[in-house]
């Protein structure tokens, strides 16, 4: 894509992502995340009415009395974005690869509007780009444009590795939002730890076909990420079995996403992404 016509999509993304990110501000962008906008500070004695769930039971065992955790607010929060861009993700769909670019600028745009700082990685089986954290609209145009000009090295979705890399990386607490179609396996360590610190959201951006094989006649399936090839008899059968498969599968997954304290927000790639995520806060918020 010349460098021009690069300009000219970043700058409409830009635009009109700004209108949409503006509509989710009136849902209060910052009030729906849990512990955002606090850093801890100290410690001091339980007292009734205190919420239980921030006793520190570490200085409690030592002191033989009930502490409480104190925090303190933040002028500005951080969110990090992790942006899964292999090849079932960013080249297998154009649909998917498009909705997956418009969450990213709004949530982006959100943040910005917040005077918050940005950052992030776009991963496959490597890490492909890193984003150092930043503000401001020349900043948001930079990423949008890196995200534009992209072209993976890697095909595959290595996950882990990206969930370690932002536990490294971000120091402060903050928001993290994975994108991805979380079709991979081998990451729940990693991410357990980064909740632990972070709020964590997992996006999964979502096809048809993730849970639903066509009806068709025996074909030839080339997985996009390893290049391995299965044959698929298109049968009545088949597609059960695939069917329960993938519901089993997404099924766990938000299980275990609810075990270890990760939020899930799944829209589907022709889905208005502003509709659902104007929804997610509204739940939140009443929780």
């Amino acid at each position: 894509m010349p460098g021009s016509e690069v300009f000219r999509k970043a700058r409409r993304i830009e635009l009109v992502a700004a209108r949409l990110a503006q509509s989710l501000l009136a849902g209060g962008y910052r009030s729906v995340f849990r512990g955002q906008g606090v850093e801890f500070d100290a410690v001091r004695e339980y007292v009734p009415g205190d919420d239980v769930r921030q006793i520190d039971w570490n200085v409690t065992s030592r002191m033989g009395g009930v502490y409480t955790k104190m925090y303190r607010e933040e002028r500005e929060l951080n969110l990090f974005l992790l942006l899964d861009v292999s090849r079932s993700v960013w080249s297998l769909s154009e649909a998917r690869r498009e909705q997956v670019s418009w969450i990213f600028a709004i949530l982006a745009l959100s943040a910005e509007f917040n005077n918050d700082n940005i950052g992030g990685l776009f991963f496959s089986d490597k890490i492909e780009r890193r984003l150092p954290p930043g503000r401001g609209r020349y900043h948001i145009l930079r990423v949008i444009h890196e995200l534009l000009t992209l072209q993976p090295a890697g095909g595959g979705s290595d996950l882990a590795r990206a969930l370690r890399v932002a536990s490294e990386v971000c120091t402060r607490r903050g928001i993290c939002v994975v994108v991805s179609d979380f079709r991979m396996t081998g990451y729940w360590k990693e991410l357990y730890l980064l909740a632990r610190r972070h709020d964590v959201l997992a996006l999964r951006v979502a096809e048809d076909t993730d849970e639903r094989f066509p009806a068709t006649g025996a074909v030839e399936l080339r997985d996009p990420e390893t290049g391995a090839i299965t044959l698929a008899d298109g049968s009545e059968a088949f597609r059960r079995q695939y069917r329960e498969f993938w519901e089993y599968f997404f099924l766990d997954w938000r299980r275990r996403c609810a075990a270890n304290r990760v939020d899930v927000l799944e829209v589907g790639s022709r889905e208005d992404a502003v509709v659902r995520l104007q929804h997610f806060f509204a739940r939140r918020r009443r929780r």
